[in-house]
């Protein structure tokens, strides 16, 4: 649910408050605090593409979704074998996390207003 999703996002982005309280090492701190607000982010646009994607799901696009998530993948693949080489790290990583679930949102809206899709889902 889009909710709950909202709710962990701002846990997530909080996270830069608390992460002191789970663990006593200040790299490890540092990091967390380094990808708090990616964090938020990601979980606020995944929150929104998996619920669309269960309407996919209910709405029998099955293929669709297989044939984008392989699509996906070696998108996001090709992502982090740069990110790697370039050196972003640990943000770099939320990085590509956020950009990759925009990408998914940003193709299922596509997919939903092409050809009429959209009233089904409105159902």
């Amino acid at each position: 649910e889009v909710g709950q999703g909202i709710v962990l996002a701002a846990i997530s982005g909080a996270s830069r408050f608390y992460a002191p309280f789970f663990t006593v090492d200040p790299m490890v701190a540092a990091n967390l605090i380094s990808i708090a607000g990616l964090m938020a982010v990601a979980q606020g646009v995944a929150s929104v593409t998996l619920v669309v994607e269960g309407a996919l799901i209910g709405m029998g696009e099955l293929l669709y979704l297989a044939k984008v998530h392989v699509l996906n993948f070696a998108i996001i693949c090709a992502y982090l074998y740069w990110g790697k080489s370039a050196g972003t790290g640990l943000v770099g990583i939320w990085i590509g996390i956020v950009l990759h679930q925009t990408l998914r949102l940003g193709q299922h809206a596509s997919y939903l207003t092409r050809a009429g899709r959209w009233s089904r889902f409105e159902k």
